[in-house]
């Protein structure tokens, strides 16, 4: 069913008149202004079109859609055969929202808990991500509600030790979310642990625990590339005894589970560390991930040289030189995110040059650059806009202290998508 009126119109330039409905008219998938779009009459729900607002209905035929998501146009046309603006509504043919999740595991420690779950059925669109609510049921306190990511576990901390903590989570596809799972409840609580006793002499010492881990894709020796939204399996493969582990990700996600899948939505460098222990001893082993767009903004190909920002759109590269002659390439930094970068010029360690390429569309209707560089040395710092072709440079000369790069009108054309 579709509201079809003809009164709404902004009148502060003057009134606008109003003639009651004529028609009613949906396309799917298609809409009317593409050639070849299919027209389906709609009916007044009182039988006739004779008022300027009408209440419509339509039946439509799924039988021959596709199983997904659909889009549904309706416009109205009035009695001076002039047709209204285009409104439209997602139908989901053969989805659902997901099932219930299961009942989450909460395992309680020192100020924290930490939660597990299984996924559901996704009932014919997937699983796009989940919600975990929690309380504290001690004192009847309302819910938050956290983004949990989508491994299937969560860890909240900062709680207080002794006040009980309630949880619920659901799954969420293009569709819907489910209905909130029953709850798990855990208190945090500090307990001591008592000292191992000694192992018996005629038994070897245990071995101290060495870090690894493997990936599920191939790496160059210094990094990994993967997509946004391309899930990675990533495996414990350390040696020695191992009484408790840590994954950290990089983007603030952590789990404890020996096999573990892990994917990331925003591309950048990211640092993926395995901290294990048997109780005494640490080890840590760590890899460096790039996630590129997947579906990227631009033709830009990152390479040692080469920073790409903004969805693969910007390209950015960095040449130096002294006073006598000397020059060479800047090197990219294996730290950043989907906006900035860093480049060194002799040291890994030894940072040059931030450069930042933001996207300033809302506020002035340019992508913007902004930088600033930790040197004397002459520089071109050159920014590409792979889609455009339009190339901007930034210089300083040799036995000068590099000023700050503030461009907020670099890139006009870079709104356009």
């Amino acid at each position: 069913s579709a509201t079809l009126d003809d009164t709404r119109y902004q009148n502060s330039n003057g009134a606008e008149p109003t003639q009651n409905i004529a028609a009613g008219e949906y396309y799917v998938d298609v809409p009317p202004w593409v050639a070849g779009a299919v027209a389906n009459a709609m009916s007044a729900t009182d039988g006739l079109f004779d008022s300027s607002s009408e209440s419509a209905t339509a039946t439509i035929d799924t039988t021959g859609l596709s199983a997904g998501r659909h889009t549904v146009f309706v416009r109205a046309k009035d009695s001076d055969d002039n047709w209204g603006a285009v409104s439209a509504v997602f139908l989901f043919v053969g989805m659902a929202p997901p099932s219930v999740a299961s009942t989450p595991t909460v395992q309680a420690g020192n100020g924290r808990v930490e939660i597990q779950w299984t996924a559901p059925a996704n009932n014919g669109s997937s699983i796009s991500g989940y919600e975990l609510r929690h309380r504290a049921t001690t004192r009847s306190a309302s819910w938050s509600i956290v983004d949990p990511g989508t491994d299937g576990e969560h860890t909240i901390t900062g709680l207080t030790n002794g006040e009980q903590l309630e949880v619920q989570v659901r799954a969420v596809n293009t569709v819907g979310g489910s209905v909130w799972s029953n709850s798990a409840t855990g208190t945090p609580m500090y307990t001591s642990r008592p000292p191992a006793p000694p192992p018996p002499d005629t038994d070897p010492p245990p071995a101290p625990p060495e870090a690894a881990f493997t990936v599920g894709v191939e790496c160059a020796e210094e990094l990994c590339r993967v997509h946004t939204g391309e899930e990675i399996a990533f495996a414990d493969a350390s040696s020695g005894t191992v009484t408790q582990r840590l994954w950290e990700f990089g983007d603030g996600r952590l789990s404890r589970r020996q096999n573990v899948p892990h994917s990331w939505s925003s591309p950048g460098f990211y640092t993926v560390t395995l901290t294990v222990t048997d109780g005494n001893v640490e080890s840590t082993a760590s890899r460096v991930f790039l996630v590129q767009a997947a579906a990227p903004s631009g033709a830009c190909a990152a390479d040692p040289l080469t920073l790409c920002l903004l969805d693969s759109r910007y390209a950015v590269v960095v040449n130096w030189w002294k006073a006598d002659g000397t020059s060479g390439s800047g090197n990219v930094v294996h730290e950043g995110t989907n906006d900035s970068g860093l480049f060194q010029f002799f040291n890994e360690d030894n940072w040059e040059v931030l450069i930042k390429v933001l996207d300033g569309c809302l506020a002035n209707g340019h992508v913007w650059v902004y930088g600033a560089s930790t040197t004397d040395l002459g520089y071109v710092i050159r920014v590409s806009d792979t889609v455009t072709g339009a190339i901007k440079e930034y210089r300083n000369e040799p036995g000068t202290a590099a000023a700050a790069i503030a461009d907020s009108t670099a890139f006009p054309q870079g709104c356009r998508r």
